[in-house]
């Protein structure tokens, strides 16, 4: 990406290359998009064992270096993302130890049919490099024309967060060379602390559409999905709006989604969206379990709680929905939406 000697390439949204507003209609000159089956994208932040504390953050206890704990809750997370029914999977905090890591291509990409494409952040400390990262694992018959990875030190940004940007073709109705074309961004911003990070949370979305802008042809359809660390209100929104995205939750329910996600701090807010430019309208919108309104407060998950509950359910299964074993999981609710071409 060129940069301008005297501005990082994130430093002003307004110089993002831009697209004509975003709505339900081709860009001008553009061909009309072929017919596209209904894509269900789904994100979740499934909560790193490295960042899975209890107690004192130095002498406590940390999931990592409990196996048992860690793969009895990372089973049931793979077990619930197969059943899930989508189509494109945007998973955050993917952390990189190889026996996890082969878990989920075991349970996802064998069993499931997914292909896996990750990307590990890319800073080193004095514990070593970061250990997460993103995922955006594909159904097949999304076919990857393009990856594009998003490092945000690459755009002088200093938190180490990063990207995947996939361009797809979709051939799921046997069409294998002039099947639609969708793109698909997943991504993890900062948690803004400060004023500071906040100021940084919106150039790390910049450089996303910045990225997206440079990699995705005119005229198709875009979705960003991820952990994007604030409500579908605040300053990264903002910038989202500006540049022709509109909020899938909020277009199909008509008001903001109310809680996704409880944080360190016990604070439950919406942290987790789908944003879409283009000819894509949502056809649904749920979090899951889909039984549970968006406004119910979440509670923070224990180190062992998920094993525990995967042990009770051999004596007595558990229903799909209970809530319990979901705020088990993660500190963070999966979001669903499907998206199709309006006709």
């Amino acid at each position: 990406l060129a940069r301008s000697p005297s501005r990082p390439a994130w430093a002003a949204p307004a110089a993002i290359p831009r697209r004509p507003p975003a709505g339900l209609r081709a860009p001008r000159g553009a061909a009309p998009l072929p017919a596209m089956m209904p894509l269900t994208v789904l994100t979740w932040n499934t909560l790193a064992p490295v960042y899975f504390r209890e107690g004192p953050r130095r002498g406590g206890t940390v999931e990592a270096r409990l196996p048992a704990a860690l793969f009895a809750r990372h089973t049931r997370i793979c077990e619930k993302l197969a059943s899930s029914g989508a189509d494109v999977l945007c998973l955050q905090e993917q952390w990189f130890e190889p026996k996890l890591l082969e878990l989920y291509r075991a349970q996802l990409d064998d069993k499931a049919g997914f292909r896996f494409h990750s990307l590990q952040r890319t800073a080193w400390n004095r514990d070593g490099r970061s250990e997460d990262g993103v995922a955006v694992l594909t159904r097949r018959g999304l076919e990857v024309v393009l990856r594009h990875d998003i490092k945000f030190h690459d755009y002088d940004i200093p938190q180490d967060r990063v990207g995947v940007l996939l361009l797809l073709r979709d051939v799921r109705s046997g069409d294998a060379n002039d099947g639609p074309l969708v793109a698909v961004l997943g991504t993890h911003l900062t948690y803004a602390h400060s004023e500071y990070e906040e100021h940084f949370r919106r150039a790390q979305i910049a450089a996303c559409i910045s990225a997206a802008d440079l990699h995705v042809p005119r005229g198709v359809p875009l979705v960003v999905a991820g952990d994007l660390n604030g409500p579908s209100t605040d300053g990264v929104a903002q910038v989202l709006r500006k540049a022709g995205f509109r909020n899938a939750w909020e277009d199909f329910h008509g008001s903001p989604c109310q809680i996704t996600h409880i944080d360190h701090r016990g604070d439950n807010f919406a942290a987790d969206h789908v944003w879409v430019r283009g000819m894509l309208a949502p056809k649904a919108a749920m979090l899951l379990p889909p039984s549970v309104p968006d406004d119910r407060p979440m509670r923070r998950p224990t180190i062992g709680g998920a094993a525990a509950l995967v042990q009770q359910s051999r004596e007595r299964p558990l229903p799909q929905d209970d809530y319990d074993e979901w705020c088990e999981l993660s500190d963070h609710r999966p979001l669903v939406v499907t998206l199709s071409v309006p006709e």
